[in-house]
C-alpha cells in the first residue's frame, strides 16, 4: 500500500512539473507569436508596402486606382474629375514599365534587432518618408521615381500605423492663364466661366484654375477680330500667356479701308477750311482728341495758305501692321497716295492764273481696335 502511495505521489509530482513546463512553453510561444504578429503588422502596414502598391499601379497604368488614393480637397470640378486625371496621365505616359524596385530602409545588424525592433521602431519614428522607386521600361532603361508616404491619423487593427501615399504632386494649385481682355478660354474643351476670371497686373486679364492635374493640356484662346490661338501648355510651369494672338486679315483690311476714308474726309474738310467740326464722323480715341484736332487744324492752315482751288486724292497704296500690347491692339496704316490740286498763282505783273499739280505723298494713321470699333489714335500727313 505504501508502495502504491509513493507511486501515485511521484506521478502527480511529474504531472505538476509537466504542467509548469507546458505553461512556460505556452507563455514563450505566446510571446513569440505576439512579437511576430506585431512585426508582421509593421511590415505589412509600412511605408515601403504602400510604395510597392503605388509602383504596381504605375506599372499597370492603373490610373483609376491612383486617382482613388488622391486626397482631393475643395470642389471637384471638371478639371479634378477621374476622367480628367486618367486622360492627362495617359497623355503624359511615354514609357511602359515592366519591373520595379523599392528601396528598403537600412537597419542595424543583428537578427533580434532587425526582426523584433528595427522595422517597428523605425516605422514608429517616421512620421513621413520619401520612398525611392526604380522602374525598368520595356527597353531595359531605368527610371528613378518615388513617392512621399505620410503617417495617417487612424490605426489598422487598432494597433498599426496607417500610411498614406502623398500624391499632392499630381495637383497644381492656382494655375494662371494670362490673356487679352475680353478673350474666352477653353482648356481641353472645357469653357472657363466667369468665376475663373480675374483682372491681370498690367491691364490684361487672367484666368485662375484653383486646382488642376499636372500635365499637358490644349488651351484655346479666342477674341473678337483675332485669330484663335491654340497651344499645348504644361501646367507644372504654373502659368502660361496667350500674348501671340494674331489679327484677322479681314480686321486688318477694315482698318486699311477706314484709313483711306479718313484721309479723304480730312482733306475735304481742310480744303473747305472747316474747324474741328470737320472731323465729325471720324471715331477718335478720347485721350488722343486734342492731338488729332491740332494736327488737323495745322493741315487746314497749310492748305488755305496755298490758295488751292481744288484738291483730290487719287490712287492709294496701303501698308498695314499691328501691335498687340497685352491685348490692346494698335493698327498702324501707312498710305502712299497720289493727289492732284488746282491753285491760283499771282505773277509779278499782277496777273492771276490757275495751275495744276500732280504729286505723291504719304500719311500715317494709328487706330486702337476697341472690340469691333476702330478709334483714331493719331495721324500724320
Amino acid at each position: 500500500m505504501a508502495v502504491i502511495q509513493r507511486f501515485i505521489n511521484r506521478v502527480w509530482g511529474y504531472i505538476r512539473e509537466s504542467k509548469a513546463r507546458l505553461c512556460i512553453v505556452q507563455m514563450v510561444l505566446a510571446f513569440l507569436a505576439a512579437r511576430l504578429f506585431i512585426y508582421t503588422g509593421y511590415v505589412r502596414y509600412s511605408p515601403e508596402r504602400e510604395a510597392k502598391a503605388y509602383a504596381v499601379k504605375l506599372i499597370n497604368a492603373d490610373y483609376d486606382s491612383i486617382y482613388d488614393d488622391l486626397d482631393l480637397s475643395g470642389d471637384v470640378d471638371a478639371f479634378m474629375s477621374k476622367e480628367a486625371f486618367v486622360n492627362v496621365q495617359q497623355r503624359m505616359q511615354t514609357k511602359s514599365y515592366k519591373e520595379y524596385q523599392v528601396e528598403e530602409p537600412s537597419s542595424e545588424d543583428g537578427f533580434y534587432h532587425k526582426v523584433f525592433v528595427g522595422k517597428a521602431a523605425a516605422n514608429r519614428d517616421r512620421g513621413s518618408s520619401y520612398i525611392s522607386i526604380h522602374l525598368t521600361d520595356q527597353e531595359g532603361g531605368t527610371h528613378r521615381n518615388g513617392v512621399q508616404v505620410n503617417l495617417g491619423s487612424s490605426k489598422k487593427l487598432l494597433l498599426f500605423h496607417d500610411w498614406k501615399p502623398d500624391l499632392s504632386d499630381y495637383i497644381v494649385k492656382d494655375f494662371i492663364i494670362n490673356v487679352p481682355k475680353g478673350a474666352a478660354v477653353t482648356v481641353d474643351g472645357v469653357n472657363l466661366q466667369a468665376e475663373y476670371l480675374q483682372e491681370g497686373e498690367y491691364g490684361n486679364a487672367r484666368y485662375v484654375i484653383p486646382q488642376i492635374f499636372k500635365g499637358y493640356y490644349e488651351v484655346t484662346v479666342s477674341k473678337e477680330n483675332m485669330e484663335d490661338l491654340t497651344m499645348l501648355v504644361d501646367t507644372s510651369e504654373g502659368s502660361c500667356s496667350a500674348d501671340a494672338m494674331k489679327l484677322k486679315p479681314e480686321a486688318m483690311q477694315e482698318a486699311v479701308t477706314q484709313a483711306a476714308d479718313d484721309l479723304k474726309k480730312i482733306y475735304k474738310a481742310a480744303f473747305q477750311n472747316k474747324d474741328e467740326s470737320g472731323l465729325q464722323g471720324i471715331s477718335i480715341l478720347p485721350e488722343s482728341e486734342e492731338d488729332v484736332i491740332s494736327n488737323y487744324l495745322y493741315l487746314a492752315q497749310q492748305i488755305q495758305s496755298g490758295r488751292k482751288l481744288s484738291l483730290a486724292v487719287g490712287e492709294i497704296q496701303p501698308e498695314a501692321s499691328y501691335y498687340n500690347d497685352d491685348g490692346t491692339v494698335y493698327i498702324h496704316i501707312n498710305l502712299n497716295y497720289d493727289y492732284s490740286e488746282l491753285y491760283e498763282v499771282t505773277h509779278w505783273d499782277g496777273e492771276v492764273t490757275n495751275q495744276s499739280y500732280n504729286g505723291n505723298n504719304t500719311a500715317a494713321f494709328v487706330y486702337l481696335l476697341d472690340g469691333s470699333t476702330l478709334k483714331l489714335n493719331s495721324f500724320q500727313i
